[in-house]
Protein backbone atom coordinates (compact mmCIF):
# COMPACT_ATOMS: atom_id res chain seq x y z
CA UNK A 1 0.00 0.00 0.00
CA UNK A 2 2.93 2.46 0.73
CA UNK A 3 4.64 1.85 -2.59
CA UNK A 4 1.29 2.65 -4.13
CA UNK A 5 1.19 5.80 -2.39
CA UNK A 6 4.29 6.58 -3.17
CA UNK A 7 3.80 5.76 -7.05
CA UNK A 8 0.67 8.45 -6.99
CA UNK A 9 3.00 10.83 -5.48
CA UNK A 10 5.19 10.82 -8.04
CA UNK A 11 2.54 11.15 -10.78
CA UNK A 12 -0.38 13.07 -11.61
CA UNK A 13 -2.67 13.48 -8.80
CA UNK A 14 0.53 14.81 -6.93
CA UNK A 15 2.30 16.25 -9.65
CA UNK A 16 -0.89 18.40 -10.50
CA UNK A 17 -0.77 20.25 -7.30
CA UNK A 18 2.73 20.36 -6.98
CA UNK A 19 3.25 22.05 -10.32
CA UNK A 20 0.55 24.71 -9.71
CA UNK A 21 1.89 28.03 -8.46
CA UNK A 22 -0.03 27.84 -5.54
CA UNK A 23 2.86 25.80 -3.78
CA UNK A 24 4.74 28.31 -4.30
CA UNK A 25 2.03 30.72 -2.17
CA UNK A 26 1.95 27.86 0.50
CA UNK A 27 5.53 27.61 1.24
CA UNK A 28 5.89 31.33 1.51
CA UNK A 29 3.36 31.75 3.82
CA UNK A 30 4.86 28.99 5.96
CA UNK A 31 8.33 30.59 5.82
CA UNK A 32 7.30 33.80 6.67
CA UNK A 33 5.54 31.80 9.76
CA UNK A 34 8.58 30.06 10.25
CA UNK A 35 11.64 32.34 10.34
CA UNK A 36 9.54 35.80 9.98
CA UNK A 37 7.85 38.14 7.05
CA UNK A 38 11.70 39.55 6.25
CA UNK A 39 11.88 35.43 4.43
CA UNK A 40 11.77 35.34 0.30
CA UNK A 41 11.16 31.72 -0.79
CA UNK A 42 14.06 31.71 -3.65
CA UNK A 43 13.31 27.98 -4.71
CA UNK A 44 11.75 24.59 -3.46
CA UNK A 45 12.01 21.29 -4.14
CA UNK A 46 9.48 18.32 -3.04
CA UNK A 47 10.62 14.92 -2.57
CA UNK A 48 8.49 11.87 -2.05
CA UNK A 49 8.43 10.32 1.60
CA UNK A 50 9.87 6.45 1.41
CA UNK A 51 7.84 3.49 1.66
CA UNK A 52 8.08 3.13 5.58
CA UNK A 53 7.39 7.10 5.98
CA UNK A 54 3.90 7.37 3.98
CA UNK A 55 0.88 7.91 5.97
CA UNK A 56 -2.21 5.63 5.58
CA UNK A 57 -4.73 8.49 4.05
CA UNK A 58 -2.30 11.27 3.07
CA UNK A 59 0.33 11.48 0.21
CA UNK A 60 2.98 12.87 1.83
CA UNK A 61 6.34 14.55 0.73
CA UNK A 62 9.06 16.76 2.09
CA UNK A 63 9.96 20.31 0.93
CA UNK A 64 13.23 21.69 0.57
CA UNK A 65 13.36 25.05 0.39
CA UNK A 66 16.04 27.92 -0.18
CA UNK A 67 15.03 30.99 1.26
CA UNK A 68 16.78 34.92 1.77
CA UNK A 69 16.56 35.99 5.51
CA UNK A 70 18.49 39.67 6.14
CA UNK A 71 20.37 39.25 2.79
CA UNK A 72 21.29 35.62 3.64
CA UNK A 73 20.77 33.19 1.48
CA UNK A 74 19.64 29.60 3.84
CA UNK A 75 17.73 26.12 3.70
CA UNK A 76 15.42 24.75 5.14
CA UNK A 77 12.74 21.67 4.89
CA UNK A 78 8.82 20.95 5.53
CA UNK A 79 6.40 18.01 5.91
CA UNK A 80 3.75 18.42 2.87
CA UNK A 81 0.51 16.43 3.52
CA UNK A 82 -2.52 16.38 0.84
CA UNK A 83 -5.14 15.21 0.34
CA UNK A 84 -5.01 11.26 -1.65
CA UNK A 85 -8.57 11.63 -2.83
CA UNK A 86 -8.16 8.10 -3.30
CA UNK A 87 -12.02 7.14 -2.97
CA UNK A 88 -14.72 7.10 -5.07
CA UNK A 89 -16.37 10.27 -5.79
CA UNK A 90 -19.40 9.31 -3.54
CA UNK A 91 -17.00 10.08 -0.74
CA UNK A 92 -14.42 12.58 -1.67
CA UNK A 93 -16.30 15.13 0.64
CA UNK A 94 -15.99 13.27 3.58
CA UNK A 95 -12.42 12.56 2.75
CA UNK A 96 -11.70 16.00 2.33
CA UNK A 97 -13.28 16.80 5.54
CA UNK A 98 -11.15 14.48 7.77
CA UNK A 99 -8.11 16.53 6.32
CA UNK A 100 -9.87 19.58 7.39
CA UNK A 101 -10.47 18.37 10.60
CA UNK A 102 -6.55 17.65 10.92
CA UNK A 103 -5.84 21.04 10.32
CA UNK A 104 -8.38 22.25 12.56
CA UNK A 105 -6.52 20.18 15.05
CA UNK A 106 -3.40 21.80 14.83
CA UNK A 107 -4.41 25.61 13.96
CA UNK A 108 -7.12 25.52 16.89
CA UNK A 109 -7.32 23.23 19.68
CA UNK A 110 -3.57 22.21 19.78
CA UNK A 111 -2.43 25.64 20.49
CA UNK A 112 -5.15 26.23 22.99
CA UNK A 113 -4.01 22.77 24.77
CA UNK A 114 -0.52 23.51 24.16
CA UNK A 115 -1.89 27.69 26.01
CA UNK A 116 -2.73 25.31 29.27
CA UNK A 117 0.25 23.35 29.77
CA UNK A 118 2.27 26.83 29.61
CA UNK A 119 0.75 28.24 32.25
CA UNK A 120 1.00 25.12 34.17
CA UNK A 121 5.23 25.97 33.42
CA UNK A 122 4.92 22.28 31.54
CA UNK A 123 6.35 21.18 27.44
CA UNK A 124 4.06 22.26 24.76
CA UNK A 125 2.57 19.01 23.53
CA UNK A 126 4.61 16.57 20.89
CA UNK A 127 3.40 17.42 18.32
CA UNK A 128 4.72 19.07 15.05
CA UNK A 129 4.39 22.47 14.38
CA UNK A 130 1.91 23.73 11.81
CA UNK A 131 2.63 26.72 9.52
CA UNK A 132 0.11 26.79 6.94
CA UNK A 133 -2.84 24.71 5.83
CA UNK A 134 -5.20 25.35 2.87
CA UNK A 135 -8.83 23.94 2.80
CA UNK A 136 -9.27 24.63 -0.39
CA UNK A 137 -11.75 22.42 -1.90
CA UNK A 138 -9.89 19.14 -3.32
CA UNK A 139 -6.22 21.31 -3.00
CA UNK A 140 -6.45 20.45 0.98
CA UNK A 141 -2.90 20.29 2.71
CA UNK A 142 -1.12 21.05 5.94
CA UNK A 143 2.49 22.13 5.62
CA UNK A 144 4.08 21.16 9.29
CA UNK A 145 7.72 20.99 10.73
CA UNK A 146 9.79 18.39 9.36
CA UNK A 147 10.31 16.62 12.58
CA UNK A 148 14.16 15.13 11.02
CA UNK A 149 14.96 18.47 12.08
CA UNK A 150 14.73 17.81 15.61
CA UNK A 151 16.25 14.56 15.26
CA UNK A 152 13.10 12.22 15.44
CA UNK A 153 12.33 9.19 13.12
CA UNK A 154 10.12 6.62 12.00
CA UNK A 155 10.81 3.05 13.81
CA UNK A 156 9.85 -0.08 11.79
CA UNK A 157 6.85 -1.83 13.08
CA UNK A 158 8.34 -4.18 15.50
CA UNK A 159 10.18 -1.71 16.98
CA UNK A 160 7.20 0.22 18.33
CA UNK A 161 5.92 -2.70 20.15
CA UNK A 162 8.48 -3.10 22.76
CA UNK A 163 7.74 -1.39 26.24
CA UNK A 164 10.66 1.56 25.62
CA UNK A 165 8.38 2.91 22.61
CA UNK A 166 5.28 1.84 24.17
CA UNK A 167 5.69 3.48 27.38
CA UNK A 168 6.61 6.79 25.93
CA UNK A 169 3.70 6.75 23.74
CA UNK A 170 1.64 6.72 26.40
CA UNK A 171 3.98 8.94 28.71
CA UNK A 172 2.92 11.47 26.04
CA UNK A 173 -0.76 10.34 25.64
CA UNK A 174 -1.35 10.83 29.40
CA UNK A 175 -0.28 14.58 28.76
CA UNK A 176 -2.65 15.26 26.11
CA UNK A 177 -5.37 13.68 27.92
CA UNK A 178 -4.50 15.92 31.27
CA UNK A 179 -4.35 18.96 29.05
CA UNK A 180 -7.95 18.17 27.73
CA UNK A 181 -9.18 17.48 31.16
CA UNK A 182 -8.16 21.01 32.03
CA UNK A 183 -9.39 22.32 28.61
CA UNK A 184 -12.94 20.95 29.23
CA UNK A 185 -13.28 21.89 32.79
CA UNK A 186 -13.64 25.44 30.92
CA UNK A 187 -16.28 24.52 28.30
CA UNK A 188 -18.81 21.98 28.31
CA UNK A 189 -18.35 19.61 26.00
CA UNK A 190 -21.36 21.39 23.76
CA UNK A 191 -19.09 24.04 23.74
CA UNK A 192 -16.04 22.66 22.76
CA UNK A 193 -17.31 20.70 20.16
CA UNK A 194 -18.65 24.03 18.52
CA UNK A 195 -15.71 25.68 18.82
CA UNK A 196 -13.01 22.75 17.82
CA UNK A 197 -14.63 21.71 14.64
CA UNK A 198 -12.06 19.02 14.72
CA UNK A 199 -14.23 16.92 17.31
CA UNK A 200 -17.23 16.74 15.31
CA UNK A 201 -17.83 12.83 14.52
CA UNK A 202 -18.09 11.83 10.58
CA UNK A 203 -21.73 10.00 10.96
CA UNK A 204 -22.13 9.45 7.31
CA UNK A 205 -23.14 5.65 6.39
CA UNK A 206 -21.69 5.44 2.75
CA UNK A 207 -18.10 6.92 4.58
CA UNK A 208 -18.08 4.38 7.29
CA UNK A 209 -18.90 1.76 5.13
CA UNK A 210 -16.12 2.62 2.97
CA UNK A 211 -12.96 3.80 4.43
CA UNK A 212 -13.64 1.49 7.40
CA UNK A 213 -15.98 -1.67 6.11
CA UNK A 214 -13.63 -2.04 3.73
CA UNK A 215 -10.59 -2.32 5.56
CA UNK A 216 -11.85 -5.42 6.81
CA UNK A 217 -11.90 -7.98 4.15
CA UNK A 218 -7.94 -6.92 3.21
CA UNK A 219 -7.56 -7.73 6.97
CA UNK A 220 -9.65 -11.00 6.85
CA UNK A 221 -7.50 -11.67 3.58
CA UNK A 222 -3.79 -10.73 5.21
CA UNK A 223 -5.44 -13.16 8.69
CA UNK A 224 -6.26 -16.01 6.06
CA UNK A 225 -3.23 -16.18 3.91
CA UNK A 226 -1.12 -16.31 7.18
CA UNK A 227 -3.50 -19.22 8.75
CA UNK A 228 -5.10 -20.29 12.02
CA UNK A 229 -7.18 -17.43 12.62
CA UNK A 230 -10.50 -18.58 11.32
CA UNK A 231 -12.59 -17.53 13.99
CA UNK A 232 -11.13 -14.28 13.62
CA UNK A 233 -11.56 -14.17 9.83
CA UNK A 234 -15.51 -14.93 10.19
CA UNK A 235 -16.03 -12.68 13.03
CA UNK A 236 -14.27 -9.51 10.26
CA UNK A 237 -16.96 -10.86 7.54
CA UNK A 238 -20.26 -11.06 10.02
CA UNK A 239 -19.03 -7.34 11.46
CA UNK A 240 -18.19 -5.68 8.28
CA UNK A 241 -21.96 -6.29 7.50
CA UNK A 242 -22.94 -4.03 10.58
CA UNK A 243 -19.39 -1.88 10.60
CA UNK A 244 -21.80 1.25 10.39
CA UNK A 245 -23.67 0.10 13.56
CA UNK A 246 -20.56 -0.55 15.49
CA UNK A 247 -18.91 2.29 14.91
CA UNK A 248 -21.93 4.82 15.74
CA UNK A 249 -22.07 2.58 19.11
CA UNK A 250 -18.51 3.79 19.52
CA UNK A 251 -19.36 7.74 19.78
CA UNK A 252 -21.59 7.29 22.53
CA UNK A 253 -20.29 8.24 25.93
CA UNK A 254 -17.80 10.52 24.93
CA UNK A 255 -16.15 12.55 27.96
CA UNK A 256 -12.83 14.16 27.37
CA UNK A 257 -11.26 15.50 23.85
CA UNK A 258 -8.35 13.19 22.29
CA UNK A 259 -7.05 11.68 19.58
CA UNK A 260 -7.19 8.09 19.71
CA UNK A 261 -5.10 6.87 16.36
CA UNK A 262 -1.27 5.71 17.26
CA UNK A 263 -0.12 3.14 14.33
CA UNK A 264 3.48 2.46 13.41
CA UNK A 265 4.02 5.36 10.98
CA UNK A 266 1.71 8.18 13.23
CA UNK A 267 4.60 8.07 15.94
CA UNK A 268 8.01 9.24 15.24
CA UNK A 269 11.11 9.00 18.48
CA UNK A 270 13.95 10.75 19.39
CA UNK A 271 16.88 8.00 20.10
CA UNK A 272 20.26 8.58 22.18
CA UNK A 273 23.28 7.41 21.10
CA UNK A 274 22.88 3.96 21.96
CA UNK A 275 20.01 3.59 20.07
CA UNK A 276 17.03 3.60 23.11
CA UNK A 277 14.02 5.87 22.26
CA UNK A 278 14.13 8.88 24.72
CA UNK A 279 11.13 11.22 23.45
CA UNK A 280 7.70 10.04 21.16
CA UNK A 281 6.10 12.53 19.03
CA UNK A 282 2.79 12.05 17.36
CA UNK A 283 2.43 12.83 13.60
CA UNK A 284 -0.74 12.25 12.40
CA UNK A 285 -4.28 13.32 13.65
CA UNK A 286 -6.81 12.86 11.14
CA UNK A 287 -9.02 10.69 13.11
CA UNK A 288 -9.57 13.22 16.12
CA UNK A 289 -12.44 13.19 18.12
CA UNK A 290 -14.01 13.68 21.79
CA UNK A 291 -13.54 10.03 23.08
CA UNK A 292 -13.55 8.55 26.93
CA UNK A 293 -10.18 8.16 28.43
CA UNK A 294 -10.59 4.36 28.77
CA UNK A 295 -11.57 3.70 25.03
CA UNK A 296 -8.53 5.62 24.06
CA UNK A 297 -6.14 3.54 25.93
CA UNK A 298 -8.07 0.27 25.11
CA UNK A 299 -7.65 1.27 21.71
CA UNK A 300 -4.08 1.26 22.04
CA UNK A 301 -3.07 -1.36 24.62
CA UNK A 302 -5.13 -4.20 22.54
CA UNK A 303 -2.56 -3.40 20.25
CA UNK A 304 0.44 -4.30 22.16
CA UNK A 305 -0.33 -6.85 24.56
CA UNK A 306 2.35 -8.46 24.47
CA UNK A 307 3.85 -5.73 27.07
CA UNK A 308 1.61 -6.83 30.89
CA UNK A 309 -0.40 -3.12 30.51
CA UNK A 310 0.09 -2.39 34.14
CA UNK A 311 3.66 -1.29 33.03
CA UNK A 312 2.38 0.74 30.40
CA UNK A 313 -0.45 1.87 32.45
CA UNK A 314 2.02 3.39 35.25
CA UNK A 315 3.84 5.66 32.27
CA UNK A 316 0.53 6.57 31.71
CA UNK A 317 -0.96 7.85 35.12
CA UNK A 318 2.73 9.27 36.02
CA UNK A 319 2.61 12.15 33.34
CA UNK A 320 -1.46 12.18 33.63
CA UNK A 321 -1.56 12.93 37.56
CA UNK A 322 1.87 14.93 37.64
CA UNK A 323 -0.52 17.85 35.51
CA UNK A 324 -3.36 17.05 37.18
CA UNK A 325 -2.02 16.72 40.93
CA UNK A 326 -3.34 20.50 41.82
CA UNK A 327 -7.14 20.25 40.53
CA UNK A 328 -9.71 19.39 42.30
CA UNK A 329 -12.54 16.81 41.76
CA UNK A 330 -12.29 13.24 41.47
CA UNK A 331 -9.84 12.14 38.63
CA UNK A 332 -8.50 9.08 39.82
CA UNK A 333 -8.36 6.30 37.42
CA UNK A 334 -8.09 2.50 38.32
CA UNK A 335 -4.80 0.70 37.33
CA UNK A 336 -6.36 -2.53 38.11
CA UNK A 337 -9.52 -2.27 35.89
CA UNK A 338 -7.84 -0.32 33.07
CA UNK A 339 -5.52 -3.80 33.14
CA UNK A 340 -8.37 -6.52 33.45
CA UNK A 341 -10.35 -4.09 30.32
CA UNK A 342 -6.88 -4.05 28.15
CA UNK A 343 -6.63 -7.90 28.76
CA UNK A 344 -10.34 -8.84 27.46
CA UNK A 345 -10.32 -6.40 24.72
CA UNK A 346 -8.76 -8.17 22.20
CA UNK A 347 -12.20 -8.83 20.13
CA UNK A 348 -12.44 -5.39 19.79
CA UNK A 349 -13.72 -3.85 15.91
CA UNK A 350 -10.88 -1.59 16.74
CA UNK A 351 -8.51 -4.00 16.67
CA UNK A 352 -9.87 -6.05 13.95
CA UNK A 353 -10.17 -3.08 11.53
CA UNK A 354 -6.74 -1.96 12.25
CA UNK A 355 -5.14 -5.63 11.33
CA UNK A 356 -4.93 -3.80 7.93
CA UNK A 357 -1.91 -1.46 9.08
CA UNK A 358 -0.81 -3.97 12.01
CA UNK A 359 0.31 -6.17 9.04
CA UNK A 360 1.21 -3.40 6.21
CA UNK A 361 4.95 -4.27 6.84
CA UNK A 362 4.52 -7.90 6.69
CA UNK A 363 5.85 -10.38 4.46
CA UNK A 364 2.53 -11.94 3.76
CA UNK A 365 2.40 -11.59 0.14
CA UNK A 366 5.29 -13.02 -1.95
CA UNK A 367 5.76 -10.09 -3.99
CA UNK A 368 4.78 -6.79 -4.08
CA UNK A 369 2.64 -7.16 -7.01
CA UNK A 370 0.23 -9.62 -5.49
CA UNK A 371 0.36 -6.70 -2.47
CA UNK A 372 -0.61 -4.02 -5.06
CA UNK A 373 -3.37 -5.83 -6.67
CA UNK A 374 -4.51 -7.07 -3.59
CA UNK A 375 -5.19 -3.18 -2.21
CA UNK A 376 -5.87 -2.25 -5.05
CA UNK A 377 -9.37 -4.57 -5.50
CA UNK A 378 -10.21 -3.17 -2.12
CA UNK A 379 -9.15 0.39 -2.19
CA UNK A 380 -10.00 0.71 -5.85
CA UNK A 381 -6.68 3.12 -5.64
Amino acid sequence: MKMIFSSIIQNSDYGGIIMDKCIHKCVQEALYVDKGRGAKLLKLQVKPFSEKECLFHYNVARIEAEFEFNEKTDKTSYILKLNTLRFHKGVQDKSSDMVVKEANFYMHLLNDLNAILIKKSENSLAFQRCYYVNNEKDKELIILEDFQDRGFKLSDKKGTSDVHHASLILKELGRLHAAAILLQQQHSLVDLRVKYKCLKDIKDKEYIDIFVGNSLPFAANLIEKIGGYERTRNWLDLTRRNVYDFHIRTLTHTEFTCQNEYWSNNVVFRYNHEDVPIEAMFIDVLINRSLSIDAALMFFLSHNQDIPPETLLQAYLNSFRNILQDVNGNLSLDIDALSCQAKSSSDSLHESITVVNLLMQSNVYTSITEYKECVQSIFKV
